[in-house]
């Protein structure tokens, strides 16, 4: 009878951790970085290149938008999205009088490449000035890029657009976004790296999400764990009391 209790309880406490822990997988593109219920970013570097002779973020946020949906790739455990698609999406970049920091927003929410790395624990991180946890490297498709793939940005470390006041020089035109950064790197250069490029050649651009949430686990699973653990906890106050009568 003993042994068959004990048989019990090893298979309540099994069941109990196959509900409340997730099997370990290798990461796959575009899994879900964080656990059930949790809040996350994604970013990438768009794998194609337009212009930045525009003074109107809108376009730029478009243009990444446009790249998302072109790949349109299936996604699993996200709440309220099956594809990156569905996604809106933010170029991380400053045009006109909109700064970069004020076009992605604020959010506490980690940002991960799409291969699940962590680039920086909320935008504060982000804007902070110091190094990325992890270069923006990967594009929509998955591929890597190595340090010399330029992004437009437009932008400064921390956050702001560039200007003829911040970078001193005086044909610049403060409006448009024609400072790059260099996507391969962890160091302040991924946002502002120079100015050499004419507006008019084609680079490519950061790409941030909407904050996302991942979908919490069902009640009846977590109403299962619930009976099963009290369950194992019953059967052992039972198997005590049992133990305690024995010795009277």
């Amino acid at each position: 009878m003993m042994k068959k209790s004990r048989f019990f309880l090893a298979s309540l406490s099994v069941c109990l951790l196959l509900v409340l822990m997730p099997a370990a997988a290798e990461a796959a593109m575009w899994d879900v970085p964080v656990g059930p219920g949790e809040s996350f970013r994604w970013v990438f570097v768009t794998s194609s290149g337009r212009s930045a002779t525009s003074e109107d973020i809108d376009l730029y946020n478009a243009f990444v938008n446009g790249v998302a949906a072109n790949e349109n790739t299936t996604i699993t455990g996200v709440v309220g999205f099956s594809s990156i698609g569905q996604i809106d999406w933010k170029a991380i970049a400053s045009a006109g009088t909109t700064n970069a920091r004020d076009n992605i927003g604020y959010s506490d929410a980690g940002i991960y490449t799409p291969m699940g790395d962590l680039v920086a624990a909320g935008t504060s991180d982000l804007w902070d000035g110091g190094p990325l946890s992890h270069p923006i490297d990967v594009t929509e498709k998955g591929d890597v890029v190595g340090e010399h793939y330029y992004v437009w940005t437009g932008t400064m470390p921390d956050g702001a657009g560039a200007s003829m006041t911040t970078l001193g020089y005086q044909w610049w035109v403060p409006t448009s976004v024609n400072t790059h950064g260099t996507a391969g790197v962890s160091n302040s250069q991924w946002i502002y790296t120079d100015n050499t490029f004419n507006s008019w050649a084609e680079l490519e651009f950061y790409a941030i999400s909407e904050e996302l949430t991942v979908v919490p686990l069902p009640s009846t699973l977590i109403l299962a764990a619930t009976g099963l653990l009290s369950s194992t906890l019953g059967l052992k106050r039972l198997r005590r009391e049992h133990q305690e009568q024995r010795q009277i």
